[in-house]
């Protein structure tokens, strides 16, 4: 039970700045929405080019969604679970 417990340690360590960067992405990508939050659903025009920040704000949201779900998927193979 030790070496398992050891084991998850061990990767979750070497794993945690991708889990960061995920969740770093996500809320900056929810801080872009939200502060951009007037323009919600406008298409881009001359007083506000293309894109909004929303846009920029989605893009990172799903981004960094993607990031977490592809190391989480990498701990589970590392440690034999998939």
């Amino acid at each position: 039970m030790e070496e398992k417990n050891d084991k998850l340690i061990d990767v979750l360590l070497e794993e945690i700045p991708s889990i960061i960067g995920g969740l770093l992405t996500i809320g900056a990508g929810v801080w872009c929405v939200f502060d951009d939050v007037k323009d919600f659903g406008k298409i881009p025009d001359e007083k506000h080019p293309w894109p909004h920040h929303y846009q920029w704000g989605i893009i990172m949201i799903i981004l960094g969604g993607i990031t977490i779900v592809i190391t989480i998927v990498r701990i589970l193979r590392r440690l034999g679970k998939i």
